[in-house]
């Protein structure tokens, strides 16, 4: 049985620590670690939040797109990559509205996650 807080809520309060109260007695060399620490536990807490519904989603648009059964995320990614240097979704090409709308849809996500602010402007 989970209690609260919550993973993410966790991960959030430890940032916040870290920030306010650790950031200011470190050496000046460590600082830029320590910022970095902080964003890696604000994205990890805001992944939690989302949970896995993006990651499903972004496989079952890449599957479409590609046209495969059986690929996972990352092995599609890689063959969606690889299949656009070769030309797929290129002007012209029939799927390349498709190929715009899953690329809009998973990047949309990945900054969501990482860097929520940017979607603000």
């Amino acid at each position: 049985m989970r209690t609260r807080p919550e993973g993410a809520d966790l991960l959030q309060a430890a940032q916040v620590l870290l920030r306010e109260r650790l950031l200011g007695d470190l050496p000046q060399h460590r600082r830029h670690e320590a910022l970095m620490i902080c964003n890696a536990m604000k994205i990890a807490a805001r992944q939690l939040r989302f949970g896995e519904q993006p990651q499903r989603e972004e496989l079952h648009s890449l599957l479409a797109l590609l046209q495969e059964e059986r690929v996972g995320l990352l092995a599609g990614n890689r063959l969606l990559a690889m299949r656009l240097r070769e030309g797929f979704g290129d002007p012209g090409q029939s799927a390349r509205e498709q190929v715009l709308a899953h690329l809009r849809s998973s990047v949309g996500q990945a900054v969501a996650e990482s860097s929520p602010d940017y979607l603000k402007q």
